[in-house]
This record gives C-alpha cells, sequence and structure tokens, in this order.
C-alpha cells in the first residue's frame, strides 16, 4: 500500500513532463498514424513512394504556375492602374482638402499625429475603387483563374482584389493605420500596383 502511494507522485509528474514535451517542437512523427490532421487541405500524405512523386509532381505544376501568373502581374496590374484614374483621382482630390486640414492638426499636435477622420480609424476607406466593394478580383472575377490551367496574374489565384484583400475597402491612401503624420508620403497620384 506505502508502494502505490508514492508511485502516484511518479506519475503525475511524468504526465506533466509528456504534456511540456508534447507541447515543444520534436523529431518527425515516426508513423503516418502520429501525423496531426492540422495540416492544409491542399496537401496530402502520401504512403509509397509512388504517392511522394505524385505529389511532388503536382507541387511542381502548381508552382510553374503560379510563377507563370507572378511573371505576369505588374502588367495586369498596371492595366487596372490605367483603367482607375479617375475615381481614384476623385478620391484624392475630393479628400484633399480636409487631409491638408489634418495635417495642420498633425503639425500642431505635441506628437506630430492626429488621427484621420478620411476613414474608418484603422487605415481602411470604406469602399474600394478597383473591385468597386464586391471584394472578387476585376480580372477573373473571383474565380482565380485566367484560363482554364492558369492562375489569374492580377490575384494570382485568390480570386480577392489585391488592393482590398477582398474585404471591400480599401487601405487609406491619407494616413498610416488610421494616423496621420508629416512624416507620412503623400498619398500617391495612381492607385497602387503592389
Amino acid at each position: 500500500m506505502n508502494r502505490r502511494l508514492h508511485l502516484i507522485p511518479i506519475l503525475i509528474l511524468g504526465w506533466l513532463a509528456y504534456l511540456l514535451a508534447a507541447g515543444r517542437p520534436g523529431p518527425a512523427p515516426a508513423s503516418r498514424a502520429d501525423i496531426s490532421t492540422d495540416q492544409p487541405q491542399s496537401v496530402s500524405n502520401p504512403a509509397t513512394p509512388t504517392e511522394y512523386a505524385v505529389e511532388l509532381s503536382r507541387l511542381s505544376v502548381e508552382q510553374r504556375k503560379h510563377e507563370q501568373a507572378a511573371a505576369k502581374t505588374k502588367p495586369f496590374r498596371e492595366d487596372l492602374q490605367l483603367a482607375t484614374i479617375v475615381p481614384w483621382s476623385k478620391v484624392i482630390s475630393n479628400n484633399w482638402p480636409a487631409f491638408q486640414a489634418l495635417r495642420r492638426q498633425a503639425a500642431a499636435a505635441p506628437d506630430g499625429t492626429t488621427p484621420c477622420t478620411l476613414c474608418d480609424g484603422k487605415g481602411y476607406m470604406g469602399f474600394c475603387v478597383l473591385c468597386r466593394n464586391g471584394g472578387k478580383c476585376p480580372t477573373c472575377a473571383g474565380n482565380g483563374k485566367a484560363r482554364e490551367d492558369e492562375y489569374c496574374p492580377t490575384c494570382l489565384g485568390t480570386g480577392k482584389c489585391y488592393l482590398c484583400f477582398g474585404s471591400g475597402k480599401m487601405p487609406c491612401p491619407f494616413c498610416d493605420d488610421g494616423m496621420i503624420t508629416l512624416k507620412s508620403p503623400l498619398p500617391p497620384k495612381m492607385m497602387p500596383v503592389n
């Protein structure tokens, strides 16, 4: 009976040590059953050398398609930049007087900053001039494909508007995360392509 009482603290310490060790990164799992199910759905867990080769081939094709789309991204986005020059210019010109007043407030403030009232105060406008608030990529209409077997060069296959990241609310061109400072650059004359 006395021995059992000594085993309980040892078992508890062993269990605590296991919990601590389980939270730390360690060597690769020994078997397929030990592999975490938290992996992305697009990556399978092949078990045989043939399945590994097929998976590697599939990943290679996906990488090639992504690289081909990325090589065309800049010209596609520059075309969209030109197509949105009028609405972008309206946003800048309509808000310019208020922006100048906010810059004067920032200059008079002890820390040289003032909250932006042109956006939601967190650095996002209530609209997007590129996708017209829909959140979808204007090139592929949100399907992520240029052709059946190619990624869209504008959104790189995400289907989301690159300017607002699919939210329908673009970053404020006047402030930095909701704050206006004199050190920040002036708003760009054209919509960003990055």
